[in-house]
């Protein structure tokens, strides 16, 4: 058995083109992120990644950018390119149009309340916790549809760290780094939390197969006045291979 480094951080940002489902994950060593606006400096590591950041030109087009654990629902408002010592760079300025995913109503199942069903979609996303099987039963259906998310940005079937680490897994670093901001924008989509405390991830080899250590804390949004928010704690792992 071997133990690969962890991360409760990631270097990347996530670009999400809703329009045509693009996802491209860029390092983004300086960021300023407010209210309504954020301006973001990516650093392109291949053609692939600067025509794609090339062509991020202004327009009501959203795009979706997730960052450390701030994630906004975004449209472009200026792009410069930048070229110094041989290395390209991009920087971004967009308006924030929405960071609150929450559904304005939220609705239990039988007796499992929102909260719980929000807690069951976190451990499907981290660690692929009854992913979603197709059914024709009723009562199966109608619980993968609470289960999945209602009236979310996102739906969770399933974790997507085993089709990352399929893409990304031949760098462990690049692969955490990229799984970790995954992680955050879905949980923060979907509804699960509406805030990320902590996120720790490490992956461990075992022989052949591979496997995702996941600590994670969040808290819903909080509903009433006279009660604390929800929080959510999972620990456990998500196999990769």
């Amino acid at each position: 058995m071997s133990t690969l480094p962890g991360c409760n951080s990631s270097e990347f940002a996530m670009l999400w083109q809703a329009e045509n489902g693009r996802i491209f994950y860029v390092q983004a060593p300086i960021v300023q992120w407010s209210t309504n606006e954020a301006t973001i400096q990516l650093l392109p590591e291949g053609s692939e990644d600067e025509s794609f950041l090339a062509g991020l030109q202004p327009s009501r087009d959203p795009v979706i950018i997730g960052h450390g654990h701030r994630v906004g629902i975004c449209h472009v408002v200026d792009n410069r390119y930048m070229f110094e010592s041989g290395k390209a760079a991009f920087s971004l300025r967009v308006a924030v149009q929405r960071s609150d995913f929450t559904p304005p109503i939220e609705v239990a199942l039988g007796s499992t309340s929102a909260d719980k069903l929000a807690e069951l979609r976190a451990r499907r996303l981290l660690l692929n916790e009854n992913p979603y099987v197709e059914s024709r039963d009723i009562n199966a259906i109608t619980q993968e549809l609470f289960i999945e998310g209602q009236d979310t940005v996102i739906r969770i079937q399933r974790s997507p760290f085993p089709d990352l680490y399929r893409q990304f897994g031949s760098n462990p670093g690049r692969f955490l780094g990229i799984a970790w901001i995954s992680a955050v924008v879905q949980l923060k989509l979907s509804a699960c939390v509406v805030e990320v405390v902590t996120l720790q991830l490490s992956s461990i080899k075992l022989g052949i197969s591979t496997q995702l250590n996941v600590s994670f804390r969040g808290r819903r949004k909080k509903q009433y006045q006279n009660r604390p928010p929800y929080e959510m704690s999972i620990e456990g792992i998500c196999a990769l291979t």
